[in-house]
């Protein structure tokens, strides 16, 4: 999948980025560091901005720990309680 898309999403999630989906494309593909700085700590509080920003500016595990942070996006998605049907 391609970096981009993925940023997309997580601001989609996050709202770090103005312009949803296609800020956090452009966001994303412009400065990914600063970025993940401000999205990562959205998504995972215990997770530093910090460790974030160092995450991310290392090639070794940039694209990792993007996709890391998405996949806790779709795991609190997929563990929220659904509404009840009202009989």
């Amino acid at each position: 999948c391609c970096p981009c898309t993925v940023t997309g999403d997580i601001n989609s999630k996050t709202q770090t980025c103005p312009c949803g989906f296609v800020g956090g494309c452009t966001c994303g593909c412009c400065c990914l560091p600063c970025f993940m700085l401000g999205a990562t700590p959205k998504v995972m509080p215990d997770e530093t901005g910090l460790r974030a920003l160092c995450c991310s500016c290392m090639p070794c595990t940039s694209c990792c720990y993007l996709e890391q942070v998405y996949r806790e996006i779709v795991i609190k998605k997929e563990s929220s309680p659904s509404q009840m049907e009202m009989k």
